[in-house]
């Protein structure tokens, strides 16, 4: 079977435009999301500004965030894992805050994860195909969150080889493991947000989410993903 959209359009950014990542435009227009909350963050090595400054750090030199916890997803929140291995829990050397594994025995956050959290923040570049692990931990992250009644926050990233097309059959059920939860096509043509919005919206799954859009990357599409952005 193959996933065929012809009602979802993209445009990218012009390309002599410079793409403000979702990081920048949070912590300079919306630093009142997590004002007086407990932060999580989700988080890995691609999770930087434009300066190659990890969002980690950031967040935990900042006055103004009260970072309280970071989970890691496949290869941790440094990268100095290696691929399908599993990662266990532990303490950031850097910011001395534990470290919740999402890639090992549990996929999503449990209630302990989150007990010093009031709000998950998830910054992760993602490829743009189904079968990097990344897209289905923020769909984990949501899963939680609406149990837990805790909003997210996407900090919004490129879609890496473009937003224009959508190729690709999507995986059988008998094939969903860790991967595939949400079927996608191999080539799904969205960003993080852009995906938050639609299973949040799609599957009903009642969660309190915001994004932080970039700038200089524009989207069209008909499910009118402005009406649900933060």
């Amino acid at each position: 079977m193959f996933f065929v959209t012809p009602a979802l359009e993209h445009t990218e950014g012009k390309k002599d435009e410079t793409v403000i990542p979702g990081v920048e435009v949070f912590l300079d227009e919306h630093l009142d999301w997590v004002k007086d909350q407990r932060v999580g963050l989700v988080t890995n090595m691609t999770g930087v500004d434009r300066n190659l400054d990890s969002t980690a750090d950031l967040f935990y030199e900042h006055e103004d965030i009260n970072m309280t916890a970071m989970y890691g997803p496949e290869h941790g929140i440094r990268g100095n894992v290696e691929a399908g291995e599993y990662i266990e829990s532990y303490i950031d050397e850097r910011t001395g805050l534990p470290v919740y594994s999402l890639y090992g025995p549990t996929w999503k956050p449990t209630e302990d994860m989150l007990e010093d959290v009031d709000v998950l923040v998830f910054d992760i570049q993602d490829i743009g195909s189904n079968v990097y692990t990344y897209i289905y931990t923020l769909g984990f992250v949501m899963e939680a969150a609406a149990e837990e009644r805790m909003p997210v926050i996407v900090l919004d990233r490129p879609n890496a080889i473009g937003g224009e097309r959508v190729e690709g059959p999507l995986r059988t059920a008998d094939t969903v493991s860790f991967m595939g939860r949400y079927l996608l096509p191999v080539r799904h043509g969205m960003t993080a947000g852009e995906l938050a919005v639609m299973w949040n919206h799609e599957h009903a799954l009642g969660v309190d989410l915001r994004v932080a859009e970039m700038q200089g990357w524009n989207v069209i599409c008909t499910l009118r993903i402005q009406d649900y952005l933060g």
